[in-house]
């Protein structure tokens, strides 16, 4: 899914030039734009308009941050 890749690369915070997200995702410009609009739109991801650069906001990053760390908890319980 688009949206799920997109959100993958943003995990860690960092910002991300729009046009360098295709390229790391695999993903056409139009999916890229769509997807991104819409993080936007519902206030996930920060937006630089002036350098055309996007990054997680800081409560969503911190949302993944805990998802990733009860799923490593998970998987470690498992073993």
């Amino acid at each position: 899914m688009p949206t799920e890749a997109i959100l993958k690369l943003l995990e860690n915070g960092k910002w991300y030039y729009i046009k360098d997200i295709g390229k790391l995702t695999q993903l056409n410009d139009r999916k890229v734009e769509t997807v991104t609009k819409f993080l936007e739109k519902y206030d996930f991801v920060k937006v630089d308009k002036t350098h055309q650069k996007i990054r997680l906001d800081a409560p969503t990053s911190k949302f993944f941050q805990k998802i990733r760390e009860i799923e490593l908890e998970e998987h470690s319980t498992k073993l």
